[in-house]
């Protein structure tokens, strides 16, 4: 857009486009957060001052778009959330890989690792990747060298000139911004500066957004610390291996219902707050699309009303068709070819001045400024509104990603006793019917990394699926809560059942190689990738990531 070029190069003039660093960003949201320290903002000056001290850029990485309303301490989660969960994974899962590689190497074999201390295996393959994760997760993007546009820091918030002067250069920040990262709760749509923000992405489209909501953060930190308990509340592996009769189907039914894996407090300790949090998310997130769904820019709140007339304004210049120029089509001929060559084109399509638009409007055909509004508040309710939810889904949507993130502890907490088994691999693999040491490592490998994961992290939106059926049915918060707790348990102990079912199937195909046992192995296998497919992969485009589609 010719507008934004020139909204750049004003912006250049001034020395308006500045850019500050992670650790600039984080330290401004924690003296939001605890005031009495706002002597860490220090890295970019005094409070009155840092502005000065920022670096003069022509394009930054990232272009934090956020609301006022929204906690500190949340925005934060959700940067750390952002910049830090893929770094922390593989930092969780590097260390735990060093470990067993140092643990086996000390010992000489795979299976004389089992004569390690218990401690020294849990502390090395368990506790120390669960210390990497947390400290990665939250400190690992002080060591990063991109630059954000964050208002709070690159706004003059002293100088009022200068603060509407950067104002009206906003779209050239965002249209020379290689991503926006979207701070996504429920006030965002319901203030002026964040609609104004996706209006100027919507319009420039040079820059990719990611959408982060407010819960997702939550949600991670809150199963990660749930998981987490739950496995200190086991001296064994997180999902034991069961005893099962696998002389034939029938049995293997009977003791799959017989057996428990954990005991029915356990079920209710973990479904209560689990159910909990699946409400609010469901709450949150719908009040959000609600929001967007009965849009209207004269009802968006904005902190300072002096802002309003500039940013009203600048929506009216960006959707307004009447400055777009005019498609010009050149046919290839001789004359066509000379006109261009002495640039009269250009000047015969060149679109009218503001001004003069302003003046003929009434006797065109181009849109009342009441009606740009209405567009504006329509590409909101619409396209805006739709492309949030095919990027983020639904209220009962979770991306398979943060289920691998709430399942984490309990995938590494099995890690040491798969390594130490029982002290004695000889011992343990024939207690458990396998003829051989590698017979029980094969089914220990596929039962703890493969099997038990993947039901765990079927469990998450089930239950969220689960809870927001009760949410359609009933509005009582307290009978909400018992029905929600209810289902969870429910769908936690049948979960449990297929686990068992699976874990006996493959018992016997893993010892007793017979074409019967074998198919049922396979159709089990069929099964979970046919509800993995159903409950992340169905109608998402692209589930893994956080892009707002345009």
């Amino acid at each position: 857009m010719q507008a934004v070029q020139e909204l750049a190069a004003y912006a250049k003039n001034h020395g308006l486009f500045r850019a500050a660093s992670a650790c600039d960003v984080t330290c401004s949201l924690l003296s939001l957060m605890f005031p009495c320290g706002s002597c860490c903002a220090g890295s970019v000056a005094g409070s009155s001052s840092r502005f000065q001290f920022l670096r003069k850029v022509s394009t930054v990485e990232l272009f934090i778009s956020h609301s006022s309303k929204c906690p500190s301490w949340q925005k934060l989660l959700a940067l750390c959330h952002y910049l830090n969960l893929d770094l922390a994974i593989f930092s969780s899962f590097f260390a735990c890989i060093l470990g067993a590689i140092f643990w086996v190497l000390r010992a000489g074999s795979l299976s004389a690792v089992a004569q390690e201390p218990q401690s020294l295996l849990s502390g090395s393959l368990y506790w120390w990747p669960m210390l990497a994760f947390v400290m990665t997760f939250f400190c690992g993007h002080l060591l990063s060298n991109k630059l954000f546009w964050f208002d709070r820091l690159c706004i003059d918030q002293e100088n009022l000139l200068r603060r509407c002067q950067t104002l009206k250069a906003v779209p050239a920040f965002v249209a020379h911004s290689e991503r926006m990262i979207i701070l996504l709760d429920e006030t965002y749509f319901s203030r002026l500066w964040c609609v104004y923000e996706l209006a100027v992405h919507s319009k420039t489209g040079s820059a990719t957004a990611e959408l982060i909501p407010m819960w997702m953060p939550l949600w991670t930190i809150f199963f990660i610390s749930l998981s987490l308990m739950a496995c200190l509340g086991d001296s064994g592996p997180a999902i034991p291996l069961p005893h099962l009769n696998t002389e034939s189907i029938t049995s293997l039914l009977e003791s799959v219902f017989k057996t428990n894996l954990f005991p029915p407090a356990m079920y209710l300790l973990y479904a209560v707050p689990a159910s909990g949090f699946c409400f609010q998310k469901i709450k949150r997130h719908k009040r959000m699309l609600d929001q967007m769904a009965e849009f209207q820019l004269g009802n968006a709140k904005c902190t300072l009303e002096t802002d309003r007339r500039v940013i009203e304004e600048q929506v009216l210049s960006l959707f307004d068709e009447a400055l777009e120029p005019p498609v010009s089509i050149a046919f290839g001929t001789e004359e066509a070819e000379a006109e261009d060559d002495m640039g009269g084109s250009e000047t015969l399509l060149a679109p009218e001045a503001p001004e003069t638009i302003r003046e003929i409007r009434h006797i065109t055909s181009y849109p009342t400024n009441d009606q740009i509004i209405d567009q504006f508040n329509a590409y909101v309710r619409g396209p805006l509104r739709d492309s949030v939810i095919r990027s983020m889904g639904k209220e009962d949507y979770l991306s398979f990603r943060l289920c691998t993130v709430a399942g984490l502890p309990w995938i590494l907490w099995n890690v040491p006793y798969l390594l130490g088994c029982g002290a004695d691999c000889r011992q343990s693999a024939s207690s458990d019917g396998f003829s051989t040491v590698s017979q029980y490592f094969v089914f220990d490998v596929i039962y703890y990394f493969y099997i038990s994961p993947l039901n765990m992290f079927l469990e998450f939106p089930t239950m969220l699926i689960a809870c927001r059926w009760v949410t359609d049915l009933v509005e009582h918060s307290g009978l909400r809560l018992f029905l929600g707790t209810g289902l969870c348990i429910v769908v936690m102990y049948f979960g449990d059942c297929f686990l068992l079912l699976q874990c006996g199937v493959l018992a016997v195909a893993v010892t007793d190689f017979s074409p019967l046992w074998l198919a049922a192995a396979v159709v089990s296998v069929i099964l979970d990738l046919g509800l993995l497919w159903f409950l992340f992969f169905r109608k998402q485009l692209h589930p893994g990531q956080r892009t707002l589609v345009r």
